[in-house]
């Protein structure tokens, strides 16, 4: 009788994941994504020295790692360190510029190591623009002051809240009350350029990053400004959140409480027309897809990601529990864990057809950049009051683009690599 039981109990199991597969893998007009063979990744594990060239052992700098003695040196795209451990802290590199601590000195260098700037005396955080500017907290003043590319000060101390310049503007915020650090809650926001003169007046509740030239701010209303602040067109349909423009149109996002629906997100183009809108929450395009996520209001356990493409159809059915944007034509992706599915709850990368290119195996993983990414394996999930939780235990790696392990790792949590 128990075995019967048993067998019983493996077939309605079965029948489960069967029914569950299929359900996810339904497009919104009835056609059926088809889920892509399993494709084996190559192993992961050093590669021999001699697999590398003299030109890949010498390539540039990318990403900072923390050596066992607790200081911070330079690895290059193939795992090389390149410049010594030899500093307090730093940062990965984004474009031709890292920051680093040395002395209590925080300094700006380049991808040869030579200092490009030293911030001002006891700066407290910094934030890296990629046009070579920084914002930096002033010394036992919980407010941000700008520094040029040749590490001048172009504002002191003067802002609540800051976001990176992007297009040559950044949002700025005044009168914000800061909960915690990193976070900050009210105040009015606007946008100054590089000379730090303000451009666009700070009365926003909330504004957006530029892209494309175009800006989206809240003030009574939500509208598309551009770089002179002026109102190209108003965003008649009332939004819970909005994106940024990317490939030509921008995400507006919309929940509709009764009935338990999901989220709607339109996606409207420059002109503010709406070309498209899909059921469940949307991001921005990027490499010509968007990640879209099915009952996005409900918990993680009852939700589905995958990917609609520039026209708004389903190009890969949401069968995931988690995505992430396309990056270098790879995205992460985390498998479900419904059901006797193996490699459930983990994380691998999958191409723009669907098809996994490496396998499932890390209980992190971040989006590639310049052929590689930051993953983690192993160790326990940690929260934190107040903040992002964080791996105990556990490792960091970079790896490549076919899953293999770069030659450094990191021995303990290092500098984000997003």
């Amino acid at each position: 009788m128990k075995t019967r039981l048993v067998v019983l109990a493996a077939i309605i199991l079965i029948g489960i994941e069967l029914v569950v597969a299929y359900l996810h893998s339904r497009n919104r007009d009835g056609g059926t994504t088809r889920v892509q063979p399993f494709e084996t990744a190559i192993p992961l594990g050093d590669r021999p020295d001699s697999a590398f060239t003299d030109e890949e052992r010498l390539a540039p700098p990318i990403a900072a790692f923390k050596a066992a003695d607790g200081k911070y040196g330079f690895i290059n795209r193939f795992g090389f360190v390149v410049i010594k451990p030899r500093f307090e802290y730093a940062t990965n590199f984004d474009g031709d510029q890292a920051l680093v601590y040395v002395e209590n000195t925080k300094s700006v260098i380049d991808r040869l190591e030579r200092v490009k700037y030293k911030l001002p005396p006891g700066a407290g955080r910094v934030q890296l623009s990629r046009n070579g500017m920084a914002w930096f907290e002033g010394d036992k003043v919980w407010r941000w002051g700008l520094v040029n590319a040749k590490g001048e000060v172009v504002l002191g101390p003067t802002y609540d809240d800051v976001e990176p310049f992007s297009e040559g503007l950044a949002a700025v915020n005044l009168g914000c009350k800061r909960e915690f650090p990193g976070y900050g809650r009210g105040g009015k926001w606007g946008f100054v350029d590089e000379k730090g003169t303000v451009v666009i007046p700070i009365e926003n509740e909330r504004v957006g990053s530029f892209s494309e030239g175009l800006a989206l701010v809240e003030n009574h209303g939500e509208r598309c400004v551009d770089k002179a602040g002026k109102t190209v067109f108003a965003l008649t349909n009332s939004s819970f959140d909005t994106g940024n423009f990317s490939e030509g149109i921008a995400p507006a996002h919309t929940i509709f409480l009764k009935d338990d629906n999901d989220w709607v997100t339109r996606f409207f183009n420059r002109e503010g027309k709406t070309e498209f809108s899909v059921t469940g929450f949307a991001e921005n395009f990027r490499e010509g897809f968007a990640a879209f996520t099915l009952n996005y209001n409900k918990s993680h356990d009852e939700q589905s990601s995958g990917f609609i493409n520039r026209s708004g159809k389903i190009a890969i059915a949401p069968q995931f529990a988690a995505v992430q944007s396309f990056n270098d034509g790879l995205a992460a992706a985390k498998m479900m864990t419904i059901g006797p599915i193996v490699n459930g709850g983990l994380w691998g990368y999958i191409d723009k057809t669907g098809a996994r290119r490496i396998d499932p195996q890390f209980t992190e993983a971040f989006p590639f950049h310049e052929a590689i990414a930051k993953v983690h394996v192993g160790g326990a999930l940690t929260n934190v009051t107040d903040a992002r939780p964080y791996w105990k235990g556990g490792e960091w790696w970079l790896i490549d683009r076919t899953g293999r392990k770069l030659k450094r790792s990191w021995i303990e949590s290092s500098p984000g690599w997003q």
